[in-house]
């Protein structure tokens, strides 16, 4: 079977091949976006800026004691967090992890297919993000924990050996063969590894809260940084995401994803709906 990035660049190809009533984003959920992440300088570009301004901030977070980056923790009394060891929360998927090769898959099998992409994770293959790994290791030379925090589903393979949460393990193989320091398996809170760790990720921060100061939060989507928004309406997003303005670049970093995320499905069953146009010229 031809690479991923190859069938994604021949499907963009017969996209320009055809008429243009076939081209509508609908017949190529993913195409151009998934080409961007795979392919554009400005893209990995921007993941660089991300990680170098992250690592920028770290030195300053450490020195100031009573500075947190997690709403959940700010809850609490300074004292509660002030002497707690310092940590930074990462998201691993399309924030440590670059699953685009996976991506082009699933244009070519016409969306998303939850057993390739179990398969995607079994084979521990992902690639960095760019600047990942640099920003891991100069969190960890100040001696910073990072804990990750991500939406991986915790769930038994058939025939593996009855192990209640593969995934886990297949995570920390895939950190390892990167070249990051491999975490510990409590460094690693997936969805579904206990009671109520679902796809809102506020209850792992909070518990995390109380083992560590959280000076940085890296993530992909507004579910890493926010309580409560996934599931709010676009504009309603937008709003809460400019409420928070003074935390991004300074204790929050988004790496960019045009592919999926909470932000998609806020759009609901149809997107295109939500597409703005100028207003026609008066008479």
């Amino acid at each position: 079977m031809p690479p991923p990035r190859l069938i994604a660049c021949t499907l963009m190809l017969l996209a320009l091949a055809l008429p243009a009533a076939s081209q509508a984003p609908s017949k190529q959920p993913n195409l151009i976006a998934t080409l961007w992440l795979q392919t554009a300088a400005e893209y990995a570009a921007l993941a660089l800026q991300s990680y170098r301004q992250a690592q920028a901030q770290l030195a300053p977070a450490l020195r100031e004691p009573a500075w947190s980056a997690s709403l959940e923790q700010r809850k609490l009394p300074r004292s509660d967090y002030a002497e707690l060891p310092p940590a930074v929360i990462l998201d691993l998927d399309e924030t440590v992890f670059d699953n685009s090769q996976v991506q082009g898959e699933f244009v070519a099998a016409g969306g998303f297919d939850p057993q390739l992409w179990d398969a995607w994770v079994a084979r521990a293959e992902a690639d960095a993000v760019p600047g990942a790994r640099e920003f891991a290791q100069a969190a960890q030379a100040l001696g910073i924990t990072l804990v990750y925090v991500t939406n991986r589903g915790c769930a038994p393979r058939p025939g593996d050996d009855g192990r209640p949460c593969p995934q886990e393990s297949d995570s920390i193989r895939n950190l390892e063969r990167l070249g990051f320091v491999p975490p510990r398996p409590a460094e690693i809170l997936l969805r579904g590894e206990q009671p109520g760790w679902n796809r809102e990720k506020s209850q792992r921060r909070m518990e995390l809260s109380r083992q560590y100061r959280i000076l940085l939060m890296i993530g992909d989507d507004l579910g890493d940084f926010l309580p409560g928004v996934r599931g709010l309406p676009a504009p309603e997003r937008r709003q809460q995401a400019l409420a928070h303005k003074d935390f991004w670049g300074a204790g929050w970093f988004l790496l960019p994803n045009p592919v999926y995320g909470s932000w998609l499905r806020a759009l609901g069953t149809d997107p295109a709906a939500h597409l703005e146009t100028p207003d026609p010229p008066l008479p």
